[in-house]
């Protein structure tokens, strides 16, 4: 079976990060009945990732954190990796998905030609998502409450859009997908939510602006995402572990196997509402 770590990050300056925490942990139930084992980290310090990945020796990691061209962060917007000799082997022999401004631009490609990174899902571009950018309103995410004045059954699917569609190459990799099928499955979560988004009949003005501003994010996170590396590679089936390499094979003999944006920018108007946020 594969290891799949999630790396829990909340804080950035505000609680901003816990948006696509709080989407990751809601699928962590559906990982697991799709028979891998799934470690989680909550508030996760370079440290801890480090130290979680040096003991468990995760198949595929995913994280959110603050980025730029160059470098990730994880919880407190503590610099995790950064080209060219900064941490940069810590994703080596594994498949990395960071929900990270920029990293797809030059991170990504380094690690998984440079270094030993077997392929890395990141975004060439800003990663936007909608938050409430309020103090009053940290819960809005689970709640659907918001300052915005939309419906809250709809908010709280606005909300969680991007960062479902973003998870989705997870869950294609768990359901057995190569990355680059994985890749192409959130792509077109991505376009249903779009259409999801298109089809709601906006009950006054505010809202519809709301909505408009979701569709915006969502394309351009979409038009912005971007897999390096390998695209036929899949992680290992539930249920049977991987072989060490260590491990010599002999015909007739019996076949032994081991159980195994950093800085965040603010732009005070995103399309005609409030604050937006990019990761």
């Amino acid at each position: 079976m594969a290891k799949i770590l999630i790396l829990e990050t909340e804080y950035g300056r505000f609680r901003e990060l816990w948006y696509s925490s709080c989407v990751a942990k809601e699928y962590v139930p559906t990982l697991k009945a799709t028979g891998h084992e799934i470690i989680e980290v909550s508030k996760p310090y370079p440290a801890d990732a480090n130290r979680v990945i040096a003991d468990k020796k995760p198949d595929l990691v995913w994280w959110c954190g603050h980025g730029s061209w160059t470098a990730t962060t994880l919880e407190r917007v503590r610099l995790w990796i950064r080209k060219p000799d900064f941490n940069t082997d810590i994703l080596n022999d594994r498949v990395g998905l960071a929900e990270s401004c920029k990293t797809g631009a030059e991170l990504g490609p380094y690690l998984t030609t440079k270094k030993k990174c077997i392929s890395y899902l990141g975004y060439k571009g800003s990663y936007w998502f909608m938050w409430c950018a309020d103090p009053y309103h940290y819960n809005c995410a689970c709640s659907g409450r918001n300052p915005w004045g939309v419906r809250e059954k709809i908010w709280a699917k606005l909300v969680r859009s991007m960062h479902d569609a973003t998870f989705h190459f997870v869950l294609g990799l768990a359901k057995g997908m190569t990355t680059g099928e994985a890749n192409e499955y959130s792509l077109k979560k991505f376009d249903e939510w779009i259409k999801y988004c298109e089809d709601i009949k906006p009950k006054d003005a505010r809202e519809a602006r709301v909505i408009r501003t979701t569709i915006w994010v969502l394309k351009t996170d979409k038009d912005h995402q971007v897999l390096c590396g390998k695209t036929d590679h899949k992680i290992p089936p539930p249920g049977v572990p991987p072989i060490p390499e260590w491990v010599p094979y002999a015909a007739g003999s019996m076949m032994l196997g081991a159980m195994l944006g950093g800085i965040m920018s603010y732009r005070e108007e995103l399309e005609e509402l409030g604050r937006g946020l990019k990761i």
